[in-house]
């Protein structure tokens, strides 16, 4: 009888091992999907609210030069209570308009990384125990005077 006792437990904690394995994998695949869903949303709002900018940088003005910009972006904000601020930079990452009232100099070089990486698209990711998204602002010549 001892003997079938250790071959239940043995089983029994297999068995709870692999249902820990299957419950960690589970998670990882849901914050995958969440954290995607997320980017994609806050993709969607970026884009909207680049409208002037993208004009300007069209005509060859500096991003710099959009006039209420802080206003358009803090409206922007303003559609979802779970975005902190919105920013827009220029190519070296230095931050132009804003909505925050202590602004950081820059993007995170984490930030500036992953723009680099995706080549003009729409990119997030999550950092320094935040979640960042943005994208590139079409110029002229195909260059980009910046992004938001």
């Amino acid at each position: 009888m001892p003997f079938l006792w250790r071959v239940w437990g043995a089983v029994i904690a297999v068995n709870l091992a692999v249902l820990m394995v299957f419950i960690g994998l589970a998670s990882l695949q849901f914050a995958a999907i969440h954290s995607g869903l997320v980017g994609e949303r806050l993709g969607l709002l970026a884009t909207r609210t680049a409208g002037p900018f993208e004009q300007a940088a069209r005509l060859g003005l500096s991003l710099a030069s959009v006039r209420n910009a802080d206003g358009l972006l803090e409206r922007a904000r303003q559609t979802d209570e779970a975005i902190a601020a919105i920013h827009v930079f220029d190519p070296e990452g230095r931050i132009l308009h804003l909505t925050e009232h202590a602004p950081p100099p820059a993007i995170p070089s984490s930030a500036r990384a992953a723009r680099a990486g995706i080549g003009g698209a729409t990119w997030h990711i999550e950092a320094e125990g935040t979640f960042l998204a943005g994208a590139d602002i079409p110029g002229r010549g195909g260059r980009s005077p910046g992004g938001y």
